[in-house]
């Protein structure tokens, strides 16, 4: 049994560890919050990132050796716009011929085309950008081109982000600009 002398000091613990508890489980809420607080801002964050990169998925690159007929040293490169907004200075920055090793170097080459490569324009929506590309050697003669293996091309969206599209592999937002493997 408890005396009247030892009941404030029993009071006195159940207090002490209530304080505890508490202290206990309020560091654990603010945790908690602090968790909550940085998940949310890492989903707003991707989901920023999703709406950004909305136009730059629609925007598409294809490899056409149809309309290169006219000499098989070219290949079309066709980027073509499905989104509902233009883009911007589209430019082909890397193409990489199947079976060849290293660094390759490319031009543009107006062939029969009267307006020449579009680099630089506005592609609106719908509209198809094509560029007809002349891969030379290290003699800068135009060489035979067997397929394409990846076409990396650039362009800014209606919003003013670049981008980066490795063939229609996910766009990657730029901060820096590209290094091009054209020749002048």
């Amino acid at each position: 049994m408890v005396s009247a002398a030892d009941a404030p000091h029993v009071a006195d613990w159940i207090a002490a560890i209530g304080q505890a508890a508490g202290a206990l489980f309020t560091a654990a809420a603010v945790g908690v919050a602090v968790w909550l607080g940085w998940r949310d801002r890492k989903w707003r964050r991707e989901e920023q990132t999703d709406r950004d990169a909305a136009q730059a998925r629609l925007i598409t690159v294809e490899a056409d050796y149809s309309d290169a007929a006219w000499e098989d040293t070219l290949v079309l490169v066709k980027i073509h716009n499905s989104s509902p907004a233009p883009v911007f200075d589209v430019e082909v920055v890397d193409l990489h011929i199947v079976g060849r090793e290293g660094q390759q170097r490319w031009r543009v080459d107006f062939g029969p085309y009267d307006d020449g490569p579009r680099i630089g324009r506005v592609v609106t929506p719908g509209d198809t950008f094509k560029v007809p590309l002349a891969y030379i050697d290290e003699n800068n003669k135009a060489v035979i081109v067997p397929g394409i293996d990846r076409i990396t091309f650039t362009f800014t969206d209606a919003a003013g982000l670049r981008w980066l599209r490795p063939d229609n592999d996910p766009p990657e937002r730029l901060t820096e600009p590209p290094t091009s493997t054209r020749t002048p």
